[in-house]
């Protein structure tokens, strides 16, 4: 059996399964790994590692104002998980 396709209809159907997959992934809160009823903040380091960062690239973000943060106990810097989703969302390509 041979299964000959489109070259235009593979793309739109694999765009689909992506947007499909990815819905599903942010319905059920499996994005960056975060759990809903986890922590609403995280540390730099666990939050340069979800993002598949380097500490000090994640700092320079901060520094340049891409990525919100807030100060913790001691002057601790701390990331909302929700602002790490945005901060991917507003950098994600899309491929056409």
């Amino acid at each position: 059996m041979q299964l000959i396709v489109d070259a235009v209809e593979l793309k739109a159907l694999v765009r689909d399964v992506i947007r499909e997959t990815l819905a599903e992934l942010r319905a059920s809160g499996e994005t960056l790994g975060i759990d809903r009823d986890g922590p609403i903040a995280i540390s730099e380091a666990e939050a340069a590692h979800r993002l598949g960062l380097q500490r000090h690239q994640l700092r320079d973000q901060r520094l340049k104002g891409r990525v919100p943060f807030s100060r913790g106990p001691r002057g601790r810097i701390l990331y909302r998980t929700s602002d790490l989703e945005a901060y991917l969302a507003a950098r994600r390509v899309e491929m056409d």
